[in-house]
C-alpha cells in the first residue's frame, strides 16, 4: 500500500489487504497457518505499515495475473 507507513489504517485499507491474502491463500502461496496468522493480523493493524508488512513476501496479484494471462 502506497503513503506514509505511520498514517493510521482504515476499515477500507484492512479489508483489502483481508482480500488480497485469501486470494494468495486460494492460490497456494499461504499455507492454513499463515493465512490465518496474517488475517488475525490484519484485522487488528492499526497502521498501513503494519498491513505491508503482511504483503511484503507476496508479489502483487495484478503482476500474477497479467503473468498467467501470457500463458492462457
Amino acid at each position: 500500500m502506497p503513503g506514509d507507513p505511520r498514517i493510521r489504517a482504515s476499515d477500507t485499507d484492512r479489508d483489502r489487504v483481508a482480500t488480497l491474502l485469501r486470494e494468495h491463500h486460494a492460490a497456494g502461496r499461504l499455507t492454513a497457518e499463515e493465512f490465518h496468522e496474517r488475517m488475525d493480523r490484519a484485522l487488528e493493524a492499526r497502521t498501513l505499515g503494519e498491513l505491508d508488512e503482511l504483503m511484503d513476501t507476496l508479489e502483487p496479484l495484478a503482476t500474477l495475473l497479467l503473468a498467467a494471462q501470457d500463458f492462457g
